[in-house]
């Protein structure tokens, strides 16, 4: 059990740390942790941990949708609109 705890606590503060430094860098932080993540993988740095894609698809991926759409410039969306109404009918 302790084990886990210290494994959540460490994904927590790198994952704190992402988001400051995205932040100050001004890049999305969903970019950033994606970005990280996968370089903590690629090096092996992480355990191998195996994940249901369906966790993947009901929990990560609504929140992160949600985020984005909160964040979502909605004048830009509205000028864009039109040209993409105007394409998908065409």
């Amino acid at each position: 059990m302790r084990e886990h705890l210290e494994q959540l606590l460490i994904v927590l503060a790198v994952g704190s740390a992402v988001a400051i430094v995205a932040r100050r860098i001004s890049v999305p932080y969903n970019v950033a942790l994606v970005v990280v993540g996968l370089v903590l993988v690629l090096l092996k740095l992480l355990p191998e941990t195996p994940m249901d894609p369906g966790v993947v698809l009901m929990v990560f991926l609504p929140i992160l949708i949600f985020q984005g759409a909160l964040s979502a410039d909605a004048t830009s969306l509205r000028q864009a609109a039109r040209p993409i109404l105007e394409e998908w009918h065409a």
